[in-house]
């Protein structure tokens, strides 16, 4: 009987599929999702120390208000 040899995986335009996959994106190309890149380091706490202050500070305010001024509470 004659072997008829194996058939190429044909690819939708016609021609001989090919088996070699897309080259990947870089990994240092920023991602679309990403507005701005993952704070690192020291940098991560420094919304910590500009926010902290600001608390403490009208936390602090609102005691005084609310120990000169009682008749102001409810």
């Amino acid at each position: 009987m004659n072997e008829q040899p194996p058939i190429p995986p044909v690819s939708p335009q016609g021609g001989p599929a090919q088996q070699v996959s897309q080259p990947q994106a870089p990994s240092t190309q920023a991602s679309p999702y990403a507005s701005t890149p993952a704070p690192q380091g020291k940098q991560s706490l420094l919304w910590l120390w500009i926010t902290l202050p600001i608390v403490v500070i009208l936390l602090a305010v609102g005691a005084f208000i609310a120990i000169v001024y009682p008749g102001l509470q409810a």
